[in-house]
């Protein structure tokens, strides 16, 4: 059962009774993707090396991503709880989706980028929230 909460986060009560926070869709795509793809993102730098996604893939990709914020300020508002990334591991069509989408997946990846995007695109209230939601994640683990 999922319930949306006060942060926007969905809400669902595991079999464990383990509390688990996901925004809905993103959670949906990486299920219908992971089994086709590696558990840990390589992202190499030639897109000739990353295999072409798959249409539906994109089609969501280009849903689920707002290209028209860069990806840094997308960092820092939404990029909690990305790891691991596996839309990295593929090339995109769309030119400008695939550059978003890698440089995305560079800051993920670079250990301390989300926490300083954070603190430049999110007030104080936004950050509070955003420790305390951690903050119940972590006591239930």
């Amino acid at each position: 059962m999922c319930r949306r909460n006060k942060t926007g986060y969905f809400t669902r009560i595991t079999k464990k009774g383990k509390r688990q926070f996901h925004r809905l869709g993103y959670v949906t795509l990486y299920l219908s993707i992971s089994t086709n793809t590696p558990k840990t993102s390589t992202m190499p730098e030639n897109k000739m090396q990353r295999p072409l996604a798959p249409l539906e893939l994109e089609e969501r990709a280009r849903e689920i991503f707002p290209i028209e914020m860069t990806p840094e300020e997308f960092a820092g508002r939404d990029g909690e709880g990305w790891a691991p990334f596996p839309f990295g591991d593929y090339h995109y069509r769309d030119e400008q989706l695939d550059a978003w989408i890698q440089q995305f997946g560079k800051i993920l990846a670079t250990p301390g980028a989300v926490e300083l995007y954070q603190m430049k695109y999110l007030t104080p209230q936004e950050r509070n929230r955003l420790a305390a939601l951690k903050a119940m994640i972590e006591d239930d683990f």
